[in-house]
């Protein structure tokens, strides 16, 4: 499993935040939103001055993903930190898989699949 979170790099982090009751969302102030180029709509009471914010989001290496620099500025940056996520994924099971194939039922879910499928 991967992941990125907001004040958690990574799975452990997170759990870590949650078990420690560590405040993850950011709040923003009137002039923080106003410098960032956002509006705080005053005659909007659900409005929130808060978001999830993600250390390194705007770091995507677009040409290690084979993605033209252009593409990659318009894609959806959940799909880039995805992507990160996922390639950091394989290379935590590669580094561990030998521990997988030797749980057959392990290497079956997260592997390949078998040719007696």
């Amino acid at each position: 499993m991967a992941g990125r979170f907001p004040k958690a790099r990574n799975i452990d982090e997170f759990w870590r935040n949650l078990s420690d009751g560590v405040e993850a969302i950011s709040f923003f102030s009137d002039q923080e939103l106003a410098a960032a180029g956002v509006g705080t709509p005053k005659d909007n009471p659900n409005y929130v001055k808060a978001r999830g914010v993600l250390d390194d989001a705007g770091l995507f290496d677009a040409g290690f993903f084979g993605i033209n620099p252009r593409e990659a500025e318009v894609t959806d940056p959940q799909h880039r930190v995805f992507l990160e996520e996922m390639r950091r994924r394989d290379w935590r099971l590669r580094r561990h898989e030998h521990e997988y194939l030797s749980r057959p039922q392990l290497a079956r879910a997260t592997g390949p699949p078998h040719s007696d499928r």
